[in-house]
């Protein structure tokens, strides 16, 4: 059904074929993203950006707002989800100072 295709185009943008734990990541401009991104800055962090800040991720959760990150990031989410972000959708984020 849909969401059996939907999952494969998700899979197909995220893993590199026959590679394992291979994943595809795309450099992008941090200041295109919408929230809801998972992107790796040029310090190593994982996390979010929301309007002006990010929020570095932990396996604890996200921690507090820092300073966006400028540049150029890795996008860690596929495409396809980024696309329904500027779409309109917004995820259920439990993200630190920013009342979600």
């Amino acid at each position: 059904g849909p969401a059996a295709a939907l999952d494969r185009q998700l899979h197909a943008e995220r893993a590199v074929p026959r590679v394992f734990q291979q994943r595809r990541h795309a450099e992008v401009e941090a200041c295109d993203l919408p929230t809801g991104s998972f992107i790796l800055d040029k310090e190593g962090r994982s996390g979010v950006p929301s309007d002006d800040a990010f929020y570095p991720y932990a396996p604890s959760g996200y921690g507090p707002a820092q300073p966006r990150p400028r540049g150029r990031v890795n996008l860690l989410t596929p495409p396809s989800s980024v696309a329904a972000f500027r779409n309109g959708y917004r995820p259920q984020i439990a993200l630190k100072d920013a009342g979600g």
